[in-house]
C-alpha cells in the first residue's frame, strides 16, 4: 500500500508539472507585438478587423494568416518567440505572418507594402515582396517594397530592396518562371550591400550596389525602443563614420553598379514591340502628310475659284479667268479625295 501511495503521488506530481510547463512551452511559439508607438494599427484575421491603440509596451499575439497594417506615424515592434528574431515595422506598412514552414524550417512573412527591419536570431526567416523572396539567417537587414521615382517598366510598380546591414542573405526572383524558393536561382547579398529588384513579365532587372548612408541613418533614427519578451539580438548598426572618416566631396569615390538582367524565355517580345511602335510612328507620319497635302490642294483651289469667278466681267481677257476657274476644280477634287483617303486610312502598327 505504501509503494502504491508513493507511486500515485509521484504520478500526479509529474502530471501537474507537465500541466504547468505546457503553457510555458506553448507560449514559446508564435509572434508577439510587444511595442507600438504613434496612433492606431490594424490586425486583420479571417476577415475580421481589429483596431488597436499604440500605447507603448503592449502584448498582442499575431496568429498565422494575420495581417498587420500601420498608418502614418505608427510603428510596431514584434518578436518571434521561437528564435528571438525581432522586426521593426515602419509607418504605412502592411504585412502578413504566414506561420512556420515545417518542411523548410523557417518562419514566413509576406510584405505587401512598406518598410521593415529584421534582426535575425537563431532561426531562419523568409520575407516575400511582390515576385521575390529573401531568406535570412543570422544578421541585420532592411527591406523595402515601395514605389520608386524611376522604375522598370515605366508603369509605377513597387520595387523590392534588400539592405544587408550585417550578415548575408539569399534573394530568389521568381517572376519569370514562377520558380519556388530554393530552386537554385538565388542571388547573394553580402554585408554592406544593397540589392534592388524590378520584376515584370518581360524581364527581371537587378541592381547590386554599396549600401547607401541614408538607409543607415534612417534605421539609426528609427531604432528599437521596446522591451521584448525574449533577449534581443545585437542591435548596433555600424555607421560609416565608425570605421572610416567621411571622404571629401572632391575626392568622393565613384559608385560602381553591378547590373544583372535576366531576360524572359521569349526574347523577341521586346523587339517585336519596338518594331510595332516604329511602324505605328511611320504610319501616323504618312497619314499626317496625306491630310496636309489634301488640305493644301483644297484650300488653294477653293481660293482660286472664289477669286476668279467674280472676275469674268472685269478681266480684259475673260477667257483667262474662266479657264483658271475651270482648271481649279481639278486640284479641288484631288484635295478632297486626298483628305478623304487620309481620314479613312487608320494605321494599326502591324501585329
Amino acid at each position: 500500500m505504501e509503494k502504491y501511495g508513493v507511486y500515485t503521488l509521484r504520478k500526479y506530481f509529474l502530471a501537474g508539472l507537465l500541466c504547468m510547463l505546457f503553457p510555458a512551452l506553448y507560449a514559446q511559439q508564435g509572434v508577439i507585438i510587444y511595442h507600438a508607438a504613434g496612433g492606431e494599427f490594424d490586425i486583420n484575421l479571417r476577415g475580421t478587423r481589429n483596431v488597436f491603440q499604440a500605447t507603448g509596451n503592449t502584448a498582442v499575439a499575431l496568429e498565422t494568416s494575420g495581417a498587420v497594417i500601420t498608418g502614418p506615424g505608427t510603428s510596431l515592434e514584434m518578436q518571434f518567440l521561437s528564435s528571438g528574431t525581432v522586426i521593426k515595422v515602419s509607418e504605412n506598412t502592411s504585412l502578413q505572418y504566414n506561420g512556420f514552414d515545417r518542411v523548410g524550417r523557417f518562419d514566413d512573412i509576406e510584405l505587401f507594402y512598406g518598410r521593415i527591419r529584421v534582426v535575425n536570431g537563431d532561426g531562419t526567416l523568409v520575407v516575400h515582396g511582390g515576385k521575390a523572396s529573401v531568406r535570412m539567417r543570422e544578421g541585420d537587414f532592411g527591406l523595402d517594397y515601395l514605389l520608386e521615382p524611376v522604375t522598370r517598366p515605366p508603369v509605377p510598380l513597387p520595387q523590392f530592396n534588400v539592405y544587408a546591414l550585417k550578415g548575408s542573405a539569399e534573394v530568389f526572383p521568381y517572376g519569370l518562371s514562377g520558380s519556388p524558393l530554393g530552386s537554385g536561382n538565388a542571388l547573394t547579398i553580402n554585408e554592406g550591400e544593397c540589392l534592388s529588384m524590378d520584376i515584370s513579365s518581360a524581364q527581371t532587372y537587378v541592381v547590386k550596389r554599396d549600401l547607401d548612408r541614408s538607409i543607415l541613418d534612417y534605421w539609426a533614427l528609427h531604432g528599437f525602443t521596446g522591451n521584448s519578451p525574449r533577449p534581443m539580438p545585437n542591435m548596433h548598426i555600424v555607421m560609416a563614420s565608425d570605421s572610416e572618416p567621411e571622404p571629401e566631396l572632391a575626392a568622393a569615390p565613384e559608385i560602381i553598379f553591378e547590373t544583372v538582367v535576366i531576360q524572359a524565355a521569349q526574347t523577341g517580345t521586346d523587339s517585336r514591340t519596338r518594331s510595332r511602335r516604329e511602324t505605328t510612328v511611320t504610319s501616323n507620319r504618312g497619314k499626317n502628310i496625306t491630310l496636309g497635302i489634301g488640305i493644301f490642294l483644297t484650300t488653294a483651289s477653293a481660293a482660286a475659284i472664289v477669286v476668279t469667278h467674280p472676275q469674268f466681267d472685269i478681266f480684259p481677257n475673260r477667257d483667262l479667268a474662266r479657264n483658271i476657274n475651270n482648271v481649279a476644280y481639278v486640284p479641288l477634287s484631288m484635295g478632297l479625295f486626298t483628305i478623304l483617303g487620309g481620314i479613312l486610312y487608320n494605321p494599326t502598327g502591324g501585329q
